[in-house]
């Protein structure tokens, strides 16, 4: 109502600018949390609604995580994906990140860059919505947690901490062997899913850490990012490789590891490695592949860390 009073009142130049105005695609950015994702039928739209806003969601999307995005992300064994790449359901809607009581990325947190068409009729939308959001790109993520600090306690049987027994989807956690507590606080273990896959731990230059069994992580500082699971997941917090009575806890799923910062030496080894990332800015590798860091560098090293079997006094 008040659109038309405005354009009745304006004189014939105004009234074309402001009345296109209305109409026009304009550029938008949206972050908050992701409410659903539909595909209601064949030649319906296929529907990502955001902080209950709608953004239409094709092939053509560039779809991406932390640390992988939907057109490289691959699965072990088949299971999750179509054709070796994860379709738009299975990448919102396919299995349970670990810690976590909804599906793929549902209840995570989406940053929408692209245009809103205020014409835009929704295909098969049961709500019959006119005006989406059409993206060129979208950023998903279960949630943005950040812990600076102190190790307290660790328990690490595999060279990069990550020793887990894995399902035979190859994606799905049974069991965690080894895990890491900051702070005192939520165990922190590595997320294996394509769509948002851990890599290696490494120190504050980028290299990789070399851990021996029984190696300890305890009193070093660390940096790392994920986000706090809402559930529990199985963690052999004993060291005895069987899940016990208490052993099923919230943890803490880390997709980057930051900063990890142990007394370190160097040892040489005559494998070809990765060489650390190219600026702190795109340090986000961590647990197990980093698409910023092999990206961006692909040069031998000829050294890699090793961690000291005591933390320092």
């Amino acid at each position: 109502m008040v659109r038309k009073i405005l354009c009745a009142a304006a004189s014939a130049a105004a009234i074309t600018a402001v009345c296109a105005t209305a109409t026009a695609q304009v550029l938008v950015e949206v972050e908050g949390p992701i409410d659903n994702f539909e595909a209601n039928g064949p030649g319906s739209d296929r529907i990502l609604t955001v902080m209950g806003i709608p953004v239409i969601i094709t092939g053509q999307t560039f779809l991406y995580s932390p640390t992988a995005d939907r057109r490289s992300a691959d699965d072990p064994v088949g299971i999750a994906t179509n054709n070796g790449n994860y379709n738009l359901g299975q990448w919102y809607k396919g299995l349970k990140f670990p810690g976590r009581s909804e599906r793929g990325f549902i209840g995570g947190t989406a940053i929408v860059l692209g245009t809103f068409d205020p014409n835009y009729e929704i295909v098969g939308d049961p709500e019959g919505r006119i005006g989406a959001i059409i993206p060129d790109e979208v950023f998903s993520e279960p949630a943005e947690n950040v812990v600076l600090g102190l190790i307290t306690d660790s328990q690490c049987s595999g060279d990069s901490c990550d020793a887990a027994d894995i399902a035979a989807d190859g994606i799905t956690v049974d069991l965690y062997r080894d895990w890491v507590q900051g702070n005192a606080g939520p165990y922190m273990v590595p997320v294996f899913d394509p769509r948002m896959p851990a890599g290696p731990l490494v120190d504050e230059l980028g290299f990789e850490l070399d851990l021996d069994p029984g190696d300890s992580l305890t009193g070093f500082e660390f940096g790392v990012e994920g986000y706090y699971g809402d559930t529990t997941t199985p963690i052999d917090l004993d060291g005895n490789g069987s899940l016990d009575a208490g052993e099923e806890v919230r943890p803490f799923i880390t997709s980057t590891w930051n900063w990890l910062v142990p007394m370190v030496r160097f040892s040489p080894i005559p494998a070809r490695k990765s060489a650390p990332c190219a600026s702190i800015a795109v340090m986000v590798t961590s647990w197990k592949s980093a698409v910023a860091c092999t990206r961006l560098s692909t040069r031998p090293v000829t050294q890699r860390m090793v961690v000291p079997s005591r933390a320092p006094a």
